[in-house]
């Protein structure tokens, strides 16, 4: 039985974690609304309290901003910042 409650636990429990970071997602999501260098809700991902940041930023100060909004938010464990400024095309 107790191999049986243990079995049936995991789920619950990666539900719960599931929730978690729908809730970090959501908080990190309305940390950044309304400014004008917020990012789209697809590019902020959350998986097991890590968030991972998706985008293009125009200068190192945005990225800084954007990734202390995330780490601002309770329950953020880290913050992976994929931030990335736009390539460059050679002139023809």
């Amino acid at each position: 039985n107790l191999i049986r409650a243990l079995a049936s636990a995991v789920p619950s429990l990666r539900m719960h974690d599931r929730r978690e970071d729908s809730a970090i997602r959501e908080a990190v999501l309305a940390e950044l609304h309304g400014r004008r260098w917020a990012l789209p809700r697809q590019n902020v991902i959350v998986a097991d309290g890590v968030v991972h940041l998706w985008g293009v930023i125009e200068s190192e100060e945005e990225g800084r901003a954007i990734r202390v909004a995330a780490e601002s938010v309770s329950g953020v464990k880290r913050v992976e910042s994929h931030l990335a400024f736009p390539p460059v095309v050679p002139a023809m």
